[in-house]
Parts: structure tokens; C-alpha cells; sequence
């Protein structure tokens, strides 16, 4: 198993993770050797972005995702193509 010492980036499920991962590497002192991504555009991820600690968040629609998913499972139903 590598250790941390051979990892040069992080990529998060969520922001808070990629946070964690963020303070933890500012602990062990080797913050600047890495690269931080995350999940959710939360604004504590945009602040750490602005900080230059995180390199990127990416949004994620959970209102759009699930009407989609509804929207779908309609067309389904109805024997509708459920691709566009």
C-alpha cells in the first residue's frame, strides 16, 4: 500500500470530504504538494476555492436529477422513450 507521501491529488465524493482531506494536508504540512477536487458546489468549497486550497467543486442538481428521474419513470409508464 502507498502511503500519503506518494499522493498528489484528492478527489472528493463531497466537499466536506475534500475539505477534511484539505485540513488534514495542512496538518501533516503538505498542503502545496497536492491537488484538491470536490462534489456539490457548497459555498465553504467555494471559499476554500477562493483561498486557492480546492482546484474545483462541481455542482450538483439534486432537484433537477430527481424531477428528471420522475419525468423518466412518467415516460416509462407510458411506454414514452425515456432518452432524449
Amino acid at each position: 500500500m502507498e502511503s500519503a507521501q506518494n499522493l498528489d491529488a484528492v478527489i472528493a465524493h463531497n466537499d466536506e470530504m475534500a475539505i477534511g482531506a484539505i485540513q488534514a494536508a495542512e496538518e501533516a504540512g503538505v498542503l502545496n504538494e497536492m491537488m484538491f477536487a470536490g462534489i456539490d458546489g457548497t459555498p465553504d468549497a467555494l471559499n476554500y476555492i477562493q483561498q486557492g486550497k480546492l482546484a474545483v467543486t462541481i455542482y450538483q442538481d439534486a432537484k433537477g436529477q430527481g424531477q428528471e428521474g420522475i419525468e423518466a419513470a412518467l415516460r416509462l409508464v407510458k411506454g414514452e422513450r425515456t432518452t432524449r
